[in-house]
């Protein structure tokens, strides 16, 4: 971690590790399965201002215009894909996407 006098940080901010967007959400640490059960049941909810975020493609990678319309010939794999494919910033998840559009590419 750097520090200097212009230095900010994700955690401090209204995206960091937890906010007042998450204020509602609470996650059980009683036991393991009251914990997963509270965890899937919080992944599942979207929050509208974090749903706006992203880039929006549809099931072929394809970027989705302001007029909901699939461009041609341009397609998006990576970190801003909108919720459909939540998002894709591993390596194992990335690979798999690329592994999928290549294939719908070569496949014509």
């Amino acid at each position: 971690t750097l520090a200097g006098p212009h230095a900010t940080s994700l955690r401090m901010s209204d995206l960091g590790y937890r906010n007042r967007n998450q204020s509602a959400v609470t996650v059980s640490v009683n036991s393991l399965e009251q914990y997963l059960r509270d965890l899937r049941h919080a992944m599942a909810q979207p929050h509208p201002q974090y749903a706006a975020l992203g880039v929006k493609v549809d099931g072929e990678y394809r970027l989705i215009d302001i007029q909901g319309q699939a461009a041609e010939g341009l397609f998006y794999i990576g970190p801003m894909l909108k919720a459909r494919y939540w998002e894709a910033i591993a390596v194992p998840e990335l690979r798999g996407h690329a592994r999928r559009l290549a294939q719908m590419l070569s496949a014509g």
